[in-house]
């Protein structure tokens, strides 16, 4: 599991703390998996948009996808919590 093995890693280097973002979510499902399959803080979901792959592919700014911004501003939030 990568994220398993970068926590391990930052443990090398001294970092203590470490949060999960789960990207490309298709599905309540896909969340779940993570949630059941990780015991690191998980600091919330980006879903899968394929209007958020037109919007890099056309160089635009990602801010203009309310849904990608209200899903960051939500990590966000939670961030600040820790």
């Amino acid at each position: 599991n990568t994220a398993l093995e970068v926590d391990r890693l930052a443990k090398d280097i001294g970092i203590e703390k470490i949060f999960v973002i789960g990207n490309k979510i298709r599905s309540p499902k896909d969340a779940s998996f993570i949630e059941d399959n990780l015991s690191l803080p998980i600091l919330g979901f980006i879903s899968f948009n394929e209007e958020l792959v037109e919007i890099d592919i056309k160089g635009e700014p990602v801010f203009s996808n309310k849904k990608a911004v209200e899903e960051v501003i939500r990590i966000k939030e939670r961030l600040a919590i820790f």
